[in-house]
């Protein structure tokens, strides 16, 4: 018989092996729709790589998966010149259990091999030491939070007048920290403004480069696609899977795991136990919420929270997001959607609509269908310029088109101006309206 011990060792790598495969098994899901031209000529062209629509944790699979992969090619094809562009890199480059990463690798020994890496994040400080000591290079933009600026002021060691203009630098404008020109006696950084391309020059631009897009979701016939633009706007929002989310509706109603779990079966959102629970081969709900940074510690973590709170849904919209009235209809209009199981979200663009909602799939099960969105447009008066506004915006976006109001009367307004055309809704003040 095995020790105790052994008993929990072994029970230990079982568990790690199980987490080791759903993690392959979703970088195999994938990678199974690249298409054939990934890898064709990727060093001789310029290439991007686009993962909108992906999980935290599957970008993060596709850029070690990448990165890997051109590590290999580097050892048997010392030619080759390429320059990498990682954009918005803090969770590539991010270290776990102090294990260095793909990228950190490349930094320290890419030069070796004839290629260059560029990268770019919202904070400096997410980079780790050995890409800031290997790095020769540095455009630094303005920073306004004083602790961030006491970190880069030691990290990149300027002056306080330096640390000043880096603190009040307008839009377009940089400082460049240059090793190898201080090291050749001009110790200062420069202070870069840069002009906007013209339009012939970003023409120019997609002459040139070559966009491959890595997506799970199902791809309609191309006849059947009503609006590219908006497709193009709703694919650009962080969206979990249609689990996952209402996973975490029900949690954020509920509170409790086991709560959340009965509420996703009586509305039959998810009646699987596979699904739920998981198995040896499968992640639970819980874990790939986990996985995917919306849940730790037995809650909703803060990029949860903002994919389900109306009050921080609403705040993306910022002066124009209307009076007491209108945001509280908002509120509730944002509920309502949750409570259907539907993804309900917020433009920044109060040009768009005031909340939208994403549908599910009615063809294929489980994923979100990018080509059905519902437009609410809260209304506290019937203005007839105003409803007619909507209504051609409804039809230039081609989205169905749905009226809210609070008040019987408006209501039966907006329904005598369109006819009877579209769907309007009397939905009642949210009780916990927050004024923004």
């Amino acid at each position: 018989m095995l020790a105790e011990a052994d008993k929990e060792r072994y029970k230990e790598m079982k568990l790690q092996l199980r987490y080791i495969t759903n993690k392959l098994r979703q970088a195999y899901e994938i990678f199974g729709y690249e298409s054939s031209e990934f890898w064709d000529n990727y060093d001789k062209t310029c290439n991007i790589v686009d993962m909108e629509g992906l999980t935290d944790i599957e970008k993060k699979l596709v850029t070690h998966t990448i990165m890997q992969r051109i590590i290999e090619e580097f050892k048997v094809q010392d030619r080759i010149k390429l320059y990498i562009a990682l954009d918005d890199a803090y969770q590539a480059i991010a270290n776990y259990n102090n294990k260095e990463t793909n990228i950190t690798k490349m930094v320290r020994e890419g030069r070796k091999y004839g290629f260059g890496l560029l990268i770019s994040t919202q904070l400096l400080e997410d980079l780790p030491a050995a890409i800031i000591a290997n790095t020769s290079v540095k455009f630094v933009m303005s920073y306004h939070e004083p602790i961030a600026l006491d970190k880069i002021q030691k990290m990149l060691v300027f002056t306080e007048v330096e640390k000043s203009l880096l603190h009040r630098m307008l839009v377009g404008s940089c400082m460049l920290f240059d090793q190898n020109a201080i090291q050749n006696g001009m110790p200062h950084p420069a202070f870069i403004e840069v002009d906007q391309i013209t339009r012939n020059e970003k023409d120019k631009l997609k002459e040139s480069i070559k966009r491959l897009k890595i997506d799970k979701a199902y791809d309609f016939p191309k006849d059947t696609i009503p609006n590219r633009e908006m497709h193009a706007v709703i694919r650009q929002l962080d969206i979990p899977s249609v689990s996952v989310y209402r996973f975490l509706v029900a949690f954020e109603r509920t509170k409790n795991i086991t709560e959340a779990h009965a509420m996703l079966k009586s509305k039959k959102w998810i009646t699987s136990k596979t699904t739920l629970y998981g198995n040896n081969s499968k992640p639970s709900l819980q874990q790939r919420a986990i996985d995917s940074g919306y849940f730790a510690d037995g809650k909703l973590t803060e990029k949860a929270v903002r994919l389900l709170d109306p009050y921080l849904l609403i705040q993306k919209q910022g002066a124009n997001k209307g009076s007491e009235e209108h945001v509280s209809l908002m509120q509730n209009t944002i509920r309502m959607i949750q409570d259907t199981g539907n993804f309900a979200f917020v433009l920044k663009e109060r040009e768009a609509f005031d909340v939208g909602e994403l549908q599910t799939d009615v063809k294929v099960k489980g994923l979100w269908d990018y080509y059905r969105v519902n437009a609410y447009e809260i209304q506290t008066n019937a203005i007839k310029s105003e409803i007619i506004r909507c209504m051609e915006k409804a039809k230039d976006q081609d989205t169905d088109l749905i009226f809210v109001t609070n008040s019987q009367k408006t209501k039966e307004e907006i329904e005598r101006l369109t006819n009877n055309e579209y769907k309007c809704l009397k939905l009642p003040i949210a009780n916990d309206v927050v004024v923004i």
